[in-house]
């Protein structure tokens, strides 16, 4: 597969040290040891003949990936110790080309219905999430799946400009003016840039167009690694409920 990527490359109108910075890289992961397996390594592959796609593409792509791929890329790295290095070391001289290239000035938060195209990548952002932070929410595909036997689900990706960057499932009930963040979760090469907050903000701007709307609910459960901290910096206040084992908190509009 490699030897197709670095055809693919050398025929783009890519400048030298960008395609020699990809190269690199990709060489240099391609001959990583397979185990141990961080992630599906057909999924591994999948992902990089998406970035190389979009590197090589003439025309502006219409979802941005690099990032997330690139973080995965580095966990794979990383779990193979020594052996690692050079690649992770690659990708230092690649990101800032891949910035560079991807440039994304549109910083709105918006939230987007998941399509066929973007589906596969909504569900790798859940990859991105390192222990113990993953271990606070469901992996996207199985809240997706739930989704479709819900009649009160609602679910979408959050976008800043072209780039996916976490997910928010809702559970709604217009009858009972209950409405409740079943997921939400943002990507992990996402954080710290305040994207948690602006997603929150369109969210609570949804759920404020639904009849009766008057409280957000969600939960959450305690810990390292627990997104307590955050909602409670954004306003959520603790009900004194706790369900399943997880503290309920709620916002009032």
């Amino acid at each position: 597969m490699h030897e197709q990527w670095i055809q693919q490359i050398d025929n783009s109108p890519l400048t030298k040290p960008f395609t020699n910075a990809l190269k690199d890289f990709l060489i240099a992961f391609v001959a990583l040891p397979a185990q141990p397996n961080t992630i599906n390594p057909h999924y591994m592959r999948f992902l990089l003949n998406r970035l190389v796609d979009d590197v090589c593409s003439e025309d502006q792509v219409e979802h941005i990936w690099w990032e997330m791929v690139i973080d995965l890329a580095k966990k794979w790295s990383m779990d193979r110790g020594d052996a690692g290095k050079p690649v992770l070391e690659r990708i230092d001289a690649l990101t800032s080309w891949l910035a560079g290239h991807f440039r994304d000035d549109d910083t709105q938060i918006t939230l987007q219905e998941v399509s066929q195209k973007t589906l596969f990548g909504i569900m790798m952002l859940s990859e991105t999430l390192s222990d113990p932070k993953c271990y606070f929410v469901a992996p996207n595909v199985v809240s997706i799946a739930q989704a479709h036997f819900a009649d009160n689900a609602w679910f979408r990706a959050i976008y800043t400009g072209r780039t996916p960057v976490g997910f928010v499932m809702l559970a709604i009930d217009e009858d009972k003016a209950e409405d409740f963040v079943w997921r939400f979760m943002i990507g992990e090469p996402y954080h710290g840039r305040g994207y948690g907050r602006k997603a929150m903000d369109a969210i609570k701007a949804h759920v404020q167009t639904l009849p009766n709307a008057k409280e957000l609910l969600l939960s959450y459960r305690q810990g390292p690694g627990s997104p307590e901290g955050f909602y409670k910096k954004i306003g959520f206040q603790p009900t004194g409920e706790v369900h399943g084992g997880e503290i309920v908190a709620k916002i009032t509009f």
